[in-house]
């Protein structure tokens, strides 16, 4: 029964040791994590979309550090501010002047370009990232990953406070027992791990790591995972004036020319729930490769999954967009959905090619142009 006695105490002895092992590394970890923030100012990024997907997925740590605009090049994987958050994406092109940078970035899971380049003066470079580490992050920075924590921290000082008040006993073993380190090192280890496991708790909520999160969104000093739907494409309509059912419907009259663009809209399987979402569009030149004026919001309509619409005149369509009395424009409207009242928005968007060609008062469209 002795020999039985000494067996377990061994064992959870050496599974305590374990616990203290485990806590020291995550400690070491965190501090040379903190360390390096300090020194060389390496900010932590949270990826909560796969718009950077493979190379990034949904759920990475990444670290980054600031540059100056000049030493961006194309390739690498930039963090900018954008509205309250942050886009963190591939730059695909540059325009260097002496004052700043024009970005123009992509996720790499993403079929187009972001609907706007990115004017800065400086920026964050992404250096190195961890696959899956960012969920766990946001996991333990909200219940039930904080109880976790505590549960742990309290576990570890159970162990140090039992050890400190039963030391070992000389008696005559039935079962030779393993050495074991000297007890002041094995205290000053206890006594580490119980540090670390503070310092996990207390940094387990940062608040400004929301502001850190690819173009996902939280609103408040915890993180989480979930992802906006994006809406999906309407069938083409097929050239010419299109269709009532495609993905665009041009009515050209000599009174007045008029174009609806479809898609469909977002189904959320989970929070934010369908009354949070609205979508952005964005009108593109494609033959100067920039954005055709400011972008525009459009709600939400109907039913989860139901086709979204957007009908503009020629006269309102060209002053919103900046179209010239004499032109023929190549355009395309780039659709994604938006959080209301945030500046998150989806991963992926719904491209739709058209024609505008005006001659003063008169304008006509033609959808699905090359």
């Amino acid at each position: 029964m002795t020999g039985l006695r000494r067996l377990v105490t061994v064992t959870t002895r050496r599974a305590g040791d374990l616990a203290l092992t485990l806590a020291a590394v995550a400690g070491v970890v965190c501090l040379l994590t903190l360390l390096a923030g300090v020194v060389f100012d390496v900010r932590p990024l949270v990826f909560r979309s796969g718009s950077m997907s493979p190379a990034i997925p949904t759920g990475s740590l990444a670290l980054a550090v600031p540059v100056d605009h000049r030493e961006i090049a194309v390739g690498d994987v930039i963090s900018v501010p954008y509205e309250r958050t942050r886009v963190t994406h591939r730059v695909v092109s540059i325009d260097h002047t002496e004052a700043s940078s024009l970005l123009r970035m992509q996720g790499d899971a993403n079929d187009a370009a972001d609907l706007r380049p990115y004017q800065v003066t400086a920026a964050d470079r992404v250096v190195y990232s961890v696959p899956h580490l960012g969920a766990v992050i946001a996991w333990l920075s909200h219940p039930p990953g904080i109880f976790v924590l505590a549960g742990y921290a309290a576990l570890l000082l159970t162990i140090l406070m039992r050890r400190r008040a039963n030391p070992s006993a000389p008696s005559a073993p039935a079962v030779p027992e393993p050495p074991e380190p000297p007890r002041p090192r094995r205290r000053g280890r206890l006594a580490f791990a119980v540090l670390v496991l503070a310092f996990l708790i207390g940094t387990a909520m940062p608040p400004t790591w929301a502001a850190w999160a690819d173009p996902v969104v939280v609103t408040g000093g915890t993180l989480g995972t979930t992802s906006l739907v994006s809406p999906t494409a309407t069938p083409s309509s097929g050239g010419g004036n299109g269709t009532g059912t495609g993905n665009c419907q041009a009515q050209n009259q000599a009174l007045g020319s008029t174009i609806t663009l479809r898609w469909e809209g977002v189904v959320p399987a989970s929070a934010p729930p369908l009354a949070s979402y609205d979508y952005q569009l964005q009108f593109f030149n494609r033959d100067t490769n920039q954005n055709q004026g400011a972008a525009l919001t459009v709600a939400h309509s109907g039913a989860a999954g139901s086709r979204q619409a957007y009908q503009q005149n020629a006269t309102t369509l060209g002053n919103l967009i900046g179209l010239n009395l004499l032109s023929n424009t190549r355009l395309q409207v780039r659709v994604r959905s938006h959080l209301t009242g945030t500046g998150w928005y989806g991963a992926t968007t719904v491209q739709v090619n058209f024609s505008s060609s005006a001659v003063l008062a008169f304008a006509s469209f033609e959808c699905n142009t090359a």
